[in-house]
């Protein structure tokens, strides 16, 4: 439950082959720390274009944070998506809000995040693809989010022995 089926250095490495590979034909894609350094509107130009080129091969897309309206917003407005604030990952009912609107069923959706223990802990659980990202920034999480790393860290040791073991 707690591994993801991709993992990627950032959202810009997940390109339309890999994500029609898997059937998917929508992401919900978390704010923080995913497209943006954890508490900072900026949006790279490179995530920018990469969400754009996305819309432009088709796949539909719509913001999940558990962050307050007021936050997602802003990156809603910066990259054209519609969002779902306030998502109460890992519980369900954020993912279920978004999905609806993505109007797709669950095995065409992924679900993009920075967090095991929200993104993919909750994406895992409601049956939809999980892609996990390498977190934009470290330095400036809180001390709740810091020590959640850390069993991250563990937890990522583990799949990365998995995932070179079923290579060979």
């Amino acid at each position: 439950m707690l591994f993801p089926k991709l993992y990627f250095e950032d959202i810009t490495f997940i390109t339309p082959e890999v994500l029609a590979e898997h059937g998917i034909k929508g992401l919900l894609i978390d704010v923080d720390n995913t497209l943006s350094p954890y508490g900072n509107v900026s949006i790279s130009e490179s995530v920018r274009a990469h969400i754009k080129m996305l819309r432009q091969c088709g796949f539909k897309m719509i913001l999940l944070s558990n962050n307050f309206n007021k936050r997602v917003s802003q990156a809603s407005k910066l990259l054209e998506l519609s969002h779902v604030s306030f998502g109460i990952k890992p519980l369900p009912f954020g993912y279920i809000k978004a999905k609806k609107l993505l109007q797709l069923n669950r095995k065409e959706i992924a679900v993009v995040g920075d967090q095991i223990f929200t993104d993919i802990l909750g994406a895992n659980l409601l049956g939809i693809f999980s892609v996990l990202v390498e977190p934009l920034d470290k330095g400036h999480e809180g001390i709740t989010l810091r020590i959640r790393r850390a069993f991250e860290k563990h937890i990522l040791k583990i799949y990365h022995k998995r995932n070179r073991e079923d290579i060979s």
